[in-house]
């Protein structure tokens, strides 16, 4: 025993402390800098001891166009604190954020991101991923689609300039800050979270593509004279509805009314609030054009009894309806 106690007087301990490893050097000169990497040497890793308590991280570059750019977010899966992470203005082009719990704020616009999954950050509050305006950032992020159903607690979505389709916020009740604008590829949004009221900033302009948003109250929304939708700011033109997954002409046969039908004469069309009508045309049904015109009255006087197909334009699309001269 004594022979066994000299030996680790003699030769004491050595305990080695776990470590993080941090491919990109990009990203561990910003934990040197920042005196994280206690370290400090460039070795590809970090102790995980220096990481695991960190609550915000700031790796933004001054001027993206020269200064390097961090690619690959690898080891950030160790940051299990993280509450606030802004890595803005790189070239990250996928990140694992699954072990990320606690994070609260997420900033990564102007990067590269082919995908982005927020599926098991439950607490995040505000995400901002947008792009630049074209030719001013040397990446984009090109993600087409992002699950926000999860993030309960969102209140602001910064993406201007996206690539999404559509982007559906209903399960968010808590959000009031929506922010869409220049997104050329937009279709739809789903908003009809139950708390429209929240929602005091909502900016989705010159969105040439976007023709339906999901609302609590559409009635209200074409309205738009009764808070919030009256601070809301939209394009002209775009669709209030309960049900954005319709698509277009479905949404325009639904609720869209041709009477009378069967008529003797005149045929009136009325559209949906907000839906403009471009002009229609009187068809036979071997495809044949027969009459048309650009008011809300088409007139079938001068046409024989029978069964005609009526071809509405709108501003947002098309419909066509049989109708019937007796």
């Amino acid at each position: 025993m004594k022979k066994i106690l000299l030996f680790f007087l003699l030769f004491p301990v050595v305990c080695w402390g776990q470590y993080t490893q941090i491919p990109d050097g990009v990203f561990e000169q910003y934990l040197i800098n920042l005196g994280i990497d206690t370290e400090g040497i460039h070795d590809g890793q970090v102790l995980t001891d220096d990481i695991d308590h960190i609550t915000s991280l700031q790796m933004s570059p001054v001027f993206p166009e020269v200064d390097p750019l961090i690619q690959d977010l690898t080891g950030i899966e160790d940051f299990v604190s993280l509450e606030s992470l802004r890595f803005g203005s790189n070239a990250v082009v996928n990140v694992d954020l699954s072990q990320n719990t606690q994070l609260k704020t997420l900033v990564c616009k102007f990067n590269a991101l082919e995908s982005l999954d927020v599926s098991n950050n439950l607490l995040l509050e505000a995400i901002d991923a947008a792009n630049c305006l074209p030719g001013l950032c040397p990446n984009t992020n090109t993600f087409t689609s992002i699950d926000l159903s999860a993030n309960v607690n969102l209140e602001s979505v910064f993406i201007p300039r996206s690539h999404l389709t559509t982007i559906d916020l209903s399960n968010n009740p808590n959000i009031d800050q929506i922010f869409l604008l220049d997104s050329q590829d937009l279709q739809s949004i789903i908003v009809d979270n139950g708390n429209n009221l929240a929602i005091e900033i909502f900016r989705v302009t010159n969105v040439p593509s976007l023709v339906c948003i999901q609302v609590d109250d559409p009635a209200a929304a074409t309205a738009g004279d009764t808070f919030p939708y009256d601070q809301w700011e939209i394009d002209d033109g775009v669709i209030f509805s309960d049900d954005c997954s319709l698509g277009t002409n479905e949404y325009l046969l639904k609720n869209s009314l041709v009477s009378p039908n069967p008529t003797n004469g005149s045929i009136e069309i009325s559209l949906p609030s907000g839906v403009q009508l471009k002009g229609w045309s009187i068809l036979d049904l071997q495809g044949r054009e027969l009459l048309s015109g650009e008011a809300e009255t088409a007139s079938l006087t001068k046409l024989p009894s029978g069964i005609y197909l009526l071809v509405v334009e709108t501003n947002v699309g098309s419909l066509a309806k049989k109708v019937m001269r007796y």
